[in-house]
């Protein structure tokens, strides 16, 4: 490795964008992707973090279409889960369900809207507190449940997706589990990730 290599700093976009780097990555949120997003585009390929951006249907589609007039990619990585292949491959037949349960410690949901909507050290039991479809869930949880959009773009879509959040106190894990159901028969994927130190609603490594 070359250790005289010199990497710019900069809050300028103007600046950063001069540079034409061959690969941007995201991990600023959801305002971020929108403002910013294409513009890179333009000159550069682009790995999206915050996945749950890309529930906008329509600027999905804006996206896509600079990009492909570009001749760039835009990248979304699994993430906090695994298996999307398996999902993409199921996805080429018929898909009859695909669901996303998924359940984090009460310490997780602090600084978020569960926080608002309920008195966290007072729930003693898993508690479902959303359960509904990804599009609504990407929205709802932009730090926490990403995930959800990442399966969506894989599978069948945001509209089809179905989703159940839970905290739960019995854990000290952030658990996801995934079920997926069609004419391939049927996938059950679990991952409990630690939970990094620094920022609970997000995983330090995956087991």
């Amino acid at each position: 490795m070359n250790s005289n290599i010199s990497l710019p700093f900069t809050d300028d976009p103007d600046q950063f964008f001069s540079n034409n780097f061959d690969y941007v990555v995201e991990a600023a949120g959801h305002e971020a992707v929108k403002t910013y997003s294409s513009r890179i585009v333009k000159n550069s390929n682009v790995i999206i973090v915050s996945v749950g951006s890309l529930a906008d249907p329509e600027f999905l589609n804006h996206l896509q279409d600079k990009a492909a007039a570009n001749n760039k990619q835009i990248i979304v990585p699994s993430a906090a889960i695994g298996g999307l292949d398996r999902v993409a491959a199921g996805a080429m037949g018929e898909i009859t369900q695909v669901k996303l349960i998924t359940k984090k410690p009460p310490k997780a949901w602090y600084g978020t809207v569960i926080e608002q909507e309920y008195d966290l050290p007072s729930i003693t039991e898993p508690l479902l507190v959303f359960s509904g479809i990804a599009r609504e869930s990407a929205v709802k949880f932009p730090e926490n449940v990403n995930v959800s959009a990442a399966l969506s773009l894989a599978g069948i879509g945001f509209e089809k997706t179905e989703v159940d959040v839970y905290v739960d106190p019995s854990i000290d894990q952030n658990i996801h589990e995934i079920y997926i159901e069609g004419l391939f028969g049927s996938t059950k994927i679990e991952v409990q990730n630690t939970p990094s130190p620094h920022n609970q609603k997000q995983a330090t490594s995956l087991r």
